[in-house]
């Protein structure tokens, strides 16, 4: 059985973290996943660990919190 899962990340903190998980969810074995960023206004440049890791990129041009930054994500996933 082919396992398929979206992962949906709100981000607006610490970029050293977000890494991490992202470095996690790289290292696992499902053959057909997507992981959708979404940048909740943050400051920080995310286009290199966009490319790094093969993630989908939702940005938010104003703060509206991690709550509306799922929903934006689980509405947009493809699994």
């Amino acid at each position: 059985m082919n396992k398929r899962y979206s992962v949906i990340i709100p981000f607006h903190g610490d970029i050293e973290i977000l890494e991490r998980v992202l470095l996690s969810l790289d290292k696992t074995n499902y053959l057909q996943k997507e992981i959708i960023l979404v940048n909740d206004a943050s400051s920080h440049k995310l286009t290199a660990l966009v490319k790094k890791f093969q993630c989908r990129l939702i940005d938010i041009p104003k703060r509206q919190g991690p709550s509306f930054a799922r929903n934006l994500g689980g509405n947009s996933a493809n699994f």
